[in-house]
């Protein structure tokens, strides 16, 4: 008990534990900014706080760079794509290298990468929210030109950039395309050895029209080739790149000759850019209006020594990089700008008289060495990279040469970034706190905008990288990226450094500054509300008292060095603290005094080894709900995207056209269900994906290829496969031929639908769903016109079409628990609706009856019925289609239970297990699944997002109902698994995105999926350790306020 915490009024304790969320991660960061900032050395005398020195490095804004400048961020295909061989890629030179020999720093590769290919809707809503003017990214050769020159166009592969270069456009970003940044298809390896032949030349003019022609009209900047003089020196001299050419004394490779082939292969790619620069200058550029130009790796080079010696090192430097390049004649009108990646700067010894190292002393090299100290100190501030270290100012130097060297050539920086190294899981907020590259980038900007105010005619800036990537050599150790990337589930993460440059780009970049009294005021606040607290009780009196000393010392202004070192665990320790307190402090209020206590924890204790050991836990989803891709890889229309798109759907008009592009998504979401711990999924056919015309036309390949992927990455996972074949969607074109389920022609389609997945996927499905809710669909598809095809008559509705009373039984019938058990329709119903009910033939009656081996249950709620034959109903209940019945939420005005975001759904956990019995009974126990139950929130507004991540109503929701159902199962009921609705917030119909059912949030904007606190129960309960929150609740549950 702390009687202190009684002068708190609970709105306190909610403001200080959304602050504590919020702004714990926010005051580490200005911990580590604050120490960087003075050094650890800007003490007051006397031993006391200290103040922070005055900011070193400059202010710099948007604003300090001309209006037109176009700011980005780049990447390049191998290094983010992924999908290495979907879609008709074929292998290139890093696909084979890599599978080959091993890459990266623990053999990985770019098979997946980033995913870019499935994730790149995701990445250009990064963008936005950056506010990026450009993208750089670059083609994969092997994608478009899987054979290069020796085959066809692949058209998935160009539909693809198309797909990216639109969306891009349609968000305000310039795509800047860069044609070869170091993979093409290994094809060209093996027929002619690539750059060491001439006839390369041939094949990338033949790849560079195929992009002119199919992305020309909309792509303004074009790069040919990025880094010729990086690519020739690792894959021509030191053999580390493919193809891993080299001779001693660079390496020791099988073949090659270091002091030779990088000329030659440099001689190639040259030449191979002035063509395909020709090829657009004469054919393309005066249609298109764009522009081309080359990109080299630019170091600034400073002679280690004012020496003559050393002065003309570092000019044979510039020559044997840059000069390389751009000083022959050809290219001075081959090229309209010239692009420049720096990272960072370097001394150059003379070695003509000199000792030097074996690899320095050489022709190919200058005869000069590249070193990063001078007596000792290094040049510059070291990086996650150990040849790239931080020297700002030459960024203007080098600026500033090629200006000088070349009539001041329009430049862009197409790279510029800052490595940090990989770190362990448990410290990735060292790697989101990137400090550091914060301030690299605003060093670098600084001594570029100042090389700009001196005349240098540069028109843009690409941050490398747009996200962490696969770094070549150094695989996903080495990391660049603005965005930190989760290498199980590859979501993204936006990194302190992310979210200046959107600051920056919005003209508010100092951040860091603004910051300091941002943080302060954030603390003040949480000192006033814990000032009197008797922390002591719960974290020990000599850590409390220390809390207590820091508390005070910030409201005096001053930070002293012992906090400094303590701070950053303490709010640690209280962001768990209070994070643990919120969900306490959601219990039930007293009546009276505005004070409240804890009640006796009410709901029961449920366990995963309180049902049967093989009781399949899991989580279902559905096709239009979630794929998204509405119109890709030869899906058709189907009734909803017709729908959607025609009368608008949803309470704000939203669609599933993107829904949470599960389709690009899926492996991300098998990730989720493996870490929850899942043993099934429960996902719908998209129909018109598989057959869009349905048995009019042919069966979609790439329909089918989607499916086999996601059902053999599921069972990779130890997950297994319950698919529904119609979950209310199928392809328009039964609509509009024959009305589809008013029709008994519709009984041949879905045959030969489900044949075709039978023989697709049912070597490796073994539970089948024909139907899901038959029930649902036609009432309000038929009935109510809610639903397509939006037929219904009064007083049910007002539709241009239908009958109320009638068409919903001829649907009905189409689809058809009492056929499929007995063979016929209830007793109750052929009372009430007599001739109107179909009849089935005996037939009929025959082969319905064995025509399920289970039940599926989808059970939400409870519902009290009011009898209309002899009492007062609506017009919509008195009716022989209804049942004469009346279903009401509510007896006495007092609710049935308590009320959820959706109208008619009421939490009754008693429920469960009394329709679970009452099916068990009506038919004799035939084995069920709980094939959906789930909990609906409503939609918050974004500063309320905490809302909705600490689902507590769920968490309780799904607790009492699997005790309900754990007690039917003991009582005898053959009940076989549970799948909790929904894996993740989805298109819920016709309330849009705004009723959430998902054990993950999902941002609208990005498309990130976020465990909810409900995830984190659910994998809990699945590995038998529920209790683990009731314990943390009880250990706190001596407060009383």
């Amino acid at each position: 008990m702390v009687p202190c915490l009684e002068k708190v009024p609970r709105s306190s304790f909610a403001t200080l534990s959304r602050l504590m969320q919020h702004q714990t991660q926010r005051i580490s960061a200005f911990l580590s900014i604050y120490t960087k900032r003075t050094g650890g050395r800007a003490f007051n005398n006397g031993g006391g706080g200290f103040k922070p020195e005055e900011k070193e490095e400059p202010h710099i804004k948007r604003s300090d760079f001309p209006p037109g400048f176009l700011f980005g961020a780049a990447t390049s295909a191998y290094q983010v794509e992924g999908g290495y061989l979907e879609d008709g890629k074929s292998l290139s030179n890093w696909d084979v290298f890599c599978h080959s020999i091993g890459c990266g720093e623990n053999g990985e590769n770019g098979d997946i990468a980033d995913d870019h290919y499935h994730h790149f809707l995701e990445d250009i809503e990064m963008m936005h929210s950056l506010g990026v003017k450009a993208y750089r990214f670059s083609i994969s050769w092997a994608r478009i030109l899987p054979k290069g020159r020796f085959g066809e166009v692949n058209p998935a592969g160009i539909m693809f950039y198309n797909k990216l270069i639109d969306n891009l456009i349609l968000k305000g970003i310039e795509p800047f395309v860069t044609l070869f940044h170091d993979d093409f298809p290994q094809e060209l390896e093996d027929r002619y050895g690539s750059w060491l032949n001439p006839e390369i030349r041939e094949d990338f003019v033949h790849m560079a029209e195929v992009c002119f022609k199919s992305f020309g009209d909309r792509v303004k900047h074009w790069i040919t080739i990025n880094e010729p003089n990086i690519n020739v020196e690792y894959a021509y001299k030191s053999g580390l790149f493919p193809p891993s050419r080299c001779s001693e004394p660079f390496g020791n490779c099988l073949a090659g000759n270091s002091d030779v082939e990088p000329l030659v292969a440099m001689h190639n790619m040259l030449l191979a850019h002035g063509m395909a620069a020709k090829l657009y200058h004469e054919n393309f550029q005066p249609k298109q209006g764009g522009s081309i130009g080359l990109v080299m790796h630019c170091y600034m080079f400073k002679p280690l020594t004012d020496s003559e010696l050393d002065r003309n090192a570092a000019k044979r430097a510039f020559a044997f990089n840059i000069g390389w390049a751009f000083d022959p004649s050809f290219m001075r009108n081959s090229i309209d700008f010239i692009g420049i990646n720096h990272y960072s700067t370097t001394y150059v010894k003379d070695c003509t008289n000199s000792s030097c190292s074996p690899t320095a002393n050489r022709a190919i090299e200058g005869f000069i060495e590249t070193v990063r100290e001078r007596d000792g100190v290094p040049i510059g501030e070291p990086t996650g990279n150990d040849k790239l270290l931080v020297v700002p100012s030459g960024m203007g130097e080098i600026v500033n040469y090629i200006k000088t060297r070349y009539n001041n050539k329009p430049m862009f920086i197409t790279e510029n970034g800052y490595s940090s190294p990989d770190v362990h899981e448990e410290r990735i907020n060292e790697l989101l706190n990137d400090v550091k590259r914060v301030e690299f980038h605003t060093l670098y900007l600084a001594s570029l905008a100042k090389s700009i105010r001196e005349g240098a005619d540069v028109r843009g800036y690409f941050v490398w990288s747009l996200m962490d990537n696969y770094e070549w050599l150094q695989g996903y150790g080495m990391k660049f990226g603005l965005h930190h990337v989760d290498r199980q589930t590859l979501t993204r993460v936006p990194k302190l450094s992310a979210k200046w440059y959107k600051n920056f780009l919005k003209n508010n970049s100092d951040v860091v500054g603004k910051g300091a009294s941002r943080y302060r005021r954030s603390f003040q606040k949480v000192v006033m509300m814990l000032r009197n607290a008797n922390l002591s009780d719960f974290i020990g009196e000599i850590p409390y008292l220390n809390l207590k000393f820091c508390f005070d010392s910030i409201q005096k202004k001053g930070f002293p060095p012992f906090c400094i070192m303590k701070l950053h665990s303490l709010t640690s320790f209280l962001f768990f603290f209070l994070v643990s307190a919120s969900v306490v402090l959601l219990a039930v209020f007293k009546n009276g005094g505005g004070g409240f206590k804890l009640e006796e924890n009410k709901e029961p204790h449920i366990k995963r080894s309180e049902f049967p050991p093989g009781f399949l836990f899991g989580a279902a989803t559905s096709a239009y709900q979630i794929e998204g891709a509405y119109l890709e890889d030869g899906k058709s229309f189907s009734n909803w995207d017709v729908f959607c798109h025609s009368v608008g759907c949803g309470e704000n008009g939203e669609n599933g056209d993107i829904a949470d592009d599960h389709y690009h998504r899926f492996l991300e979401d098998i990730e989720m269900m493996h870490y929850l711990g899942l043993k099934a999924y429960r996902f719908s056919i998209s129909w018109a994906r598989i057959l869009p015309r349905g048995r009019f036309g042919e069966v979609n390949p790439a329909g089918i290829q989607f499916y086999n992927k996601l059902i053999d990455n599921l069972i990779l996972e130890g997950i297994e496969p319950f698919v529904t074949l119609i979950h209310y969607d199928f392809p328009q074109e039964l609509e509009d031929r024959y009305g589809s389920w008013l029709n008994p022609e519709i009984k041949e389609d879905f045959v030969h639908m489900a044949e075709v997945c039978f023989k697709s996927f049912g070597d490796r499905v073994k539970y089948w769903i024909t139907i899901n809710e038959p029930n649902v669909f036609v009432e309000h598809a038929y009935k109510r016109g809610s639903f397509p095809p939006s037929r219904c008559s009064e007083p049910f509705g007002n539709s241009l079409a239908g009958n109320s009373d009638v068409e919903p039984l001829i649907a009905m019938h189409n689809m058809s628990l009492d056929p499929v058990i007995f063979g016929d329709y209830p007793e109750e119903m052929h009372e009430c609706l007599r001739n109107d009910l179909p009849s089935f033939s005996l037939d009929e009656k025959n082969f319905m009856k064995s025509s399920t081996d289970f039940i599926g249950v989808n059970h939400y709620s409870t519902i009290y019925a009011k009898d209309c034959t002899n009492s007062s109903c609506p017009l919509t209940a008195d009716r022989a289609i209804q049942g004469f019945v009346e279903l009401v939420g509510e007896r006495d005005g007092m609710p049935i239970g308590e009320p959820t975001a959706i109208d008619g759904l009421y939490v009754v956990p008693s429920g469960i297990g009394k329709i679970v019995d009452y099916i068990k009974n009506r038919y004799d126990n035939k084995p069920m699944f709980i094939t959906e139950n789930g909990y609906s929130s409503p939609d918050v507004h974004e500063e309320q997002i905490d809302v909705l991540l600490n689902d507590v109503k769920r968490v309780e929701y799904h607790t009492t109902y699997l005790a309900s159902l754990a007690e039917s199962i003991r009582g005898g009921a053959d009940v076989r698994g549970y799948f909790v609705w929904s894996l993740m917030d989805n298109y819920e119909w016709l309330h849009g995105y705004n009723a959430r059912f998902g054990l993950y949030y999902v941002d609208r904007k990005t498309l990130n999926r976020v465990p909810k606190l409900s995830a984190k129960w659910y994998k809990n309960l699945l590995s038998n350790k529920s209790d683990e929150m009731m314990d943390s609740k009880n250990k706190i549950n001596k407060i009383t306020i």
